[in-house]
């Protein structure tokens, strides 16, 4: 919150227009958040994995201009992305990108990536050569529960494998 009230008026409408919205954060808001983020997602009847994903998604930085605090760290040799069988047309085209979002998301496990994938029809796991892209001058990032960062993924970088 305080982060926001610092930005300059630029910046703030910036967020606004991503928004489509004019944003305001008043102190009911501001407590609201103080205290669902001190309370277990269990407290509130979520899944520990569903909270870390849907509830707490400026983690990652998803959709509006935010700052994370990201720092970049060096990713294992391999990490994957689990998406639908529906969009690897385009991504066998044009690799990963963000797209709505700031960064392509990737996860550190297979089982992980298949999960994602889930969500999104027919699951499809690319595996993405992390070390080979780091060594080419990618930026990776981490954020706190876990998910890897990175801007994009180009085509040269996957290999796809269609789950059964």
């Amino acid at each position: 919150m305080a982060k926001y009230k610092q930005l300059t008026r630029e910046d703030r409408v910036s967020i606004e227009s991503a928004l489509g919205r004019r944003v305001e954060i008043t102190d009911d808001a501001v407590a609201w958040i103080i205290d669902i983020a001190c309370q277990r997602p269990a407290d509130l009847g979520y899944a520990q994995e569903l909270w870390t994903l849907k509830n707490l998604r400026a983690n990652q930085g998803h959709s509006i201009p935010v700052d994370v605090e990201l720092e970049k760290v060096e990713p294992p040799e391999f990490l994957y992305h689990g998406t639908g069988e529906k969009f690897t047309a385009s991504i066998d085209k044009q690799g990963l990108i963000p797209k709505s979002r700031l960064y392509v998301h990737l996860s550190p496990d297979e089982e992980t990536a298949v999960k994602v994938g889930r969500r999104h029809g027919k699951p499809v796991i690319y595996l993405v050569r992390a070390g080979n892209m780091k060594r080419d001058g990618y930026a990776f990032y981490r954020s706190v529960n876990g998910v890897w960062l990175t801007k994009e993924v180009p085509v040269k970088y996957l290999r796809k494998k269609i789950w059964t």
